[in-house]
Formats: C-alpha cells, sequence, structure tokens
C-alpha cells in the first residue's frame, strides 16, 4: 500500500464561516476583520474540545 500525503490549506475564518451557516455552535470564534493566524473552538458530541489553529 502507498501512503500519500497532500495539504489542503483552508483560512479559519472561512471555516467558522461554514460551521455558523451549519449551525454548529462554536466556543470561541476569531474576528472576521482581523488579519494573520487567528483560531476557533468548539466541542463534539462526546464533550471533547476541538481547537482549529492556524499558523503563519
Amino acid at each position: 500500500m502507498e501512503l500519500v500525503a497532500f495539504s489542503v490549506r483552508f483560512a479559519v475564518k472561512d471555516i467558522q464561516d461554514h460551521l455558523k451557516k451549519c449551525g454548529i455552535q462554536l466556543s470561541s470564534e476569531t474576528y472576521l476583520i482581523s488579519n494573520g493566524p487567528a483560531h476557533i473552538t468548539l466541542t463534539d458530541c462526546d464533550g471533547n474540545d476541538i481547537l482549529i489553529d492556524q499558523h503563519r
């Protein structure tokens, strides 16, 4: 079996917008007008915290 690595880049702000449009509640949000790295947090159905973090 051959393993293939790939990279997909999404801005955290785009992910935040999509999740909110889907009705998913976020624990913390990023400012949409800010530039640079950002992060958001949410909680899954099992109570686990999820961090989506963007670095430069």
